[in-house]
Order: structure tokens, then sequence, then C-alpha cells
């Protein structure tokens, strides 16, 4: 568990721009010390079986979670980084009513 919060610390800074070589070797990490807890599984099952997501989905779904917190909260620290809220007056949509044809027997 130490590992682990070690690998994820602010990877919500740094996900979106890790290259890919980059978040295979923090996943390295974690599928070695599955193979040595479930020797007999594959990476796949093993995350099931201990019912952990892997590293690349979890720090998407951290990554994620967070700006939603930031969006939703206006008083959040970091709202103030985000650009304001765009406020559009057109109707995007038609109120009209569409008639269905109905077949009689």
């Amino acid at each position: 568990s130490t590992t682990r919060s070690v690998l994820e610390y602010a990877c919500q800074v740094f996900h979106s721009s890790l290259p890919y070589y980059l978040s295979e070797e923090l996943e390295r990490t974690q599928k070695r010390a599955l193979r040595i807890i479930f020797s007999y599984a594959s990476y796949n099952s093993a995350l099931k079986e201990a019912g952990i997501p892997s590293l690349y989905d979890r720090r998407a779904s951290l990554s994620s979670d967070l700006f939603n917190d930031i969006v939703l909260d206006i008083n959040h620290k970091l709202a103030g980084l985000l650009p304001p809220k765009a406020e559009h007056h057109r109707q995007l949509r038609s109120n009209r009513k569409v008639l269905r044809a109905s077949v009689q027997d």
C-alpha cells in the first residue's frame, strides 16, 4: 500500500502528459508486486482477484474526480484556474412538437 501511494502521488498533475513508456515503467512496479503475490495468475487476473484497477486506470479516475470536484465546487482552491463558464443565450433545440404518424388497420 505504501508503494502504490508513492506511485500515485500527485498523479493528477502529470497523468495527461505522461509518455507511454513512463506509464509502463510505473505499471511494471505493480505487475512485479502482483506476480509475487499471485504467482499463478496473469496480470489482468491478479488485478481482478486483488480487486484493484491498473495504475493507468487509477490515475485516470483520480484525475477525472479532481477535475469534477473543481468544476462542481466554485469554492474549490483550484477553481480560479479554470476559464469562466461561457454563457450562451441561443436556444439550440427547437420547441416544435413532432406529430407521429399512426397506422390504422
